[in-house]
């Protein structure tokens, strides 16, 4: 048996209002995220795209280029890709 202990008061919250109580539903989603994430390299990018991603991200802030999104905006979009997986 494994536990997992989650110290993250956004993804306690979402866990909590994704799931409620359906341990059986919440434990099959990420058994198959864990099992699609080591199937497929869809997800996985360098260190070097990643520290040019956020290069990007912050001159974009800095500029006023960046495209700010509100929290309902920002929990639908987050939503609609978690399911993805």
């Amino acid at each position: 048996m494994i536990t997992l202990q989650i110290n993250n008061p956004d993804i306690e919250n979402f866990i909590k209002s994704n799931y409620g109580v359906d341990k059986d539903k919440l434990i099959s989603d990420f058994v198959s995220f864990i099992k699609n994430r080591f199937d497929s390299d869809r997800f996985s990018i360098t260190s070097q795209e990643a520290k040019q991603r956020v290069e990007i991200a912050m001159q974009e802030l800095e500029n006023g280029s960046a495209i700010m999104l509100l929290e309902d905006e920002y929990n639908k979009e987050m939503q609609e890709f978690i399911s993805t997986l």
